[in-house]
């Protein structure tokens, strides 16, 4: 049993629905709320503690009243249907198409922006579509610029291909051959490679994370 105050139980109350509700406003074009652990997160209650018990409690209980609704163990307010209007869904595509054919060009935000608004897209719905995209692994935004999961994903897989076959490393000269891209791109692509634990630079090569030059 837990035992909490009323004072503590409506501050509970009234913080649960503000995370959902702020959850939904930062993430308007997914379809579900916060699940437990972001809750936990936002409330900074600790897991296994007191807090937490209260806090299933409380979900429990609003649930209960048909105040929330629970959709792929997730919490979101009861009027909220989630849905995603069909002319959304096709700015998403829009959006996400134009990423695909900007392949390994670096797709400029002043030209996105430029592109959206030929299509009646706002820049703020233009800047939550990109939020989107990345939140759902379909594109990767490295320092301010986005590009396409596919793109970003194809040129791991053949620098890792190549750096196997070739142990002592890979010049960014290499990589640009390997890949046809531009330099600039070839360097973000890189450090985003680096950053994820997959290369590592060693003067001017990267290796594989868990290799060693000339082994």
């Amino acid at each position: 049993t837990v035992l909490t105050t009323k004072v503590h139980q409506e501050n509970l109350r009234k913080g649960v629905l503000n995370v959902i509700r702020d959850f939904r406003a930062r993430n308007p074009l997914i379809p579900k709320g916060p699940n437990f652990n972001e809750i936990c997160s936002s409330l900074q209650i600790e897991r296994d503690s007191a807090g937490e018990k209260a806090l299933t409690i409380t979900l429990d209980t609003l649930s209960e009243k048909g105040t929330l609704k629970q959709i792929e163990k997730t919490w979101l307010l009861a009027n909220d249907t989630a849905e995603v209007s069909e002319t959304l869904e096709a700015n998403i595509k829009l959006i996400e198409t134009y990423l695909i054919k900007c392949g390994m060009k670096k797709p400029l935000m002043s030209e996105m922006l430029e592109f959206a608004q030929n299509h009646n897209i706002s820049d703020k719905a233009l800047r939550q579509i990109l939020y989107h995209l990345t939140l759902m692994k379909k594109a990767y935004k490295i320092e301010d610029i986005y590009f396409h999961s596919t793109i970003v994903d194809s040129c791991r897989n053949k620098l890792v291909a190549y750096l196997k076959e070739n142990p002592n490393g890979a010049t960014v000269a290499d990589f640009r051959d390997l890949t046809d891209g531009n330099r600039k791109t070839c360097l973000l692509l890189l450090a985003q490679y680096d950053n994820e634990k997959i290369t590592k630079r060693r003067g001017d090569i990267r290796i594989l994370a868990n290799d060693t030059p000339g082994e």
